[in-house]
């Protein structure tokens, strides 16, 4: 017999069904955009306009309803928690920027690329997958393109993305314990991509940007490591299609210097934590990690989280990913 849920665990549970019907909510919005986005295809593709021109005011149009299929979930999530009298605790945007950012993004952007090469190693080894990495392909890409691409791939993912799964969920779960918070949001950061193919690596990059967002305190930080981490796989795929025939050389020395940096970065943060780890356990990257929202004002064991996060909603979020897979 199912235990009775005390104070807690009832607010726990009510969230996670909160999250589970936002989640819902944004993959209908996401799927039904494609549907959209062939009509609007469909309008401007008789018109008198050249080829660059009809790319760009499509590409523009997709770039807008993606940005609106990861805010209007954000709008939902808050009216849903506002609507069962509970506080709906904004996300933290102080305009407060970690000292430590470049060092902050060139560790997290190492890690997230090396699980990306574990990724397609694992992928390649089971062959359940048609996956190549990104950046393979001899077309130069245009100028223009090269700038579109920055705006869809880099930008708008690094704002929109941040504000649902770090900004929204992320925040709303804090209550409920650090550890709750992160898992679940990169859980859901992960799926959000609906390619087995990817998994790994988007959990890796979502537990990442977790610890980025609760260690710094802003969600300014989140975006920027979010948007060059996505800059550097568009630099990579300028460096095959725009100099193909000095790839060979430009890639392994492009990958070999973030390598590099990326190691030196994890080091001099790692120094910085044993030099000054009363500092750093008071406040890390000078914020005092204590003063957090209402983190864990409402904890719950980890046994019981585990149980309760397959509420209904969830549960529906969980079966509609799994049919879009296939």
């Amino acid at each position: 017999m199912k235990r009775e849920l005390n104070a807690r665990e009832s607010r726990y549970y009510v969230m996670i069904g909160n999250v589970g019907m936002t989640m819902c909510a944004f993959l209908i919005l996401f799927h039904g955009g494609a549907r959209l986005m062939e009509l609007f295809y469909a309008f401007f593709a008789p018109m008198p306009i050249s080829d660059i021109a009809y790319n760009v005011i499509c590409d523009l149009l997709y770039g807008a309803y993606y940005l609106l299929a990861f805010m209007l979930p954000v709008l939902l999530l808050k009216i849903l928690t506002k609507r069962q009298g509970s506080v709906y605790r904004s996300m933290y945007a102080e305009a407060r920027v970690s000292p430590y950012l470049p060092l902050l993004i060139l560790a997290t952007v190492f890690c997230i690329r090396a699980t990306s090469y574990v990724n397609f190693a694992w992928v390649s080894i089971f062959d359940y997958s048609n996956q190549t990495l990104p950046w393979l392909g001899s077309h130069e890409i245009e100028p223009y393109r090269i700038v579109l691409d920055f705006i869809l791939t880099c930008i708008i993912p690094g704002f929109c993305e941040e504000f649902l799964f770090r900004g929204a969920i992320l925040t709303n779960l804090l209550p409920f314990g650090r550890t709750h918070a992160i898992l679940i949001s990169a859980i859901l950061f992960a799926l959000m991509h609906q390619s087995a193919d990817q998994l790994l690596y988007t959990f890796v990059a979502g537990l990442l940007l977790g610890l980025v967002y609760e260690t710094t305190g802003s969600i300014w930080n989140c975006i920027a490591v979010h948007i060059v981490n996505n800059l550097f796989s568009l630099i990579d795929g300028v460096i095959v299609s725009n100099f193909y025939s000095r790839s060979s050389v430009l890639l392994p020395l492009w990958e070999g210097s973030l390598c590099l940096l990326g190691a030196l970065s994890i080091g001099a943060l790692i120094c910085f934590y044993n030099r000054n780890k009363k500092t750093a356990d008071d406040g890390f990257f000078g914020k005092d990690l204590p003063a957090c929202g209402s983190y864990a004002s409402c904890p719950v064991s980890q046994s019981r989280s585990v149980r309760l996060f397959f509420a209904p909603a969830m549960i529906g979020y969980l079966v509609l990913t799994v049919i879009t897979y296939f």
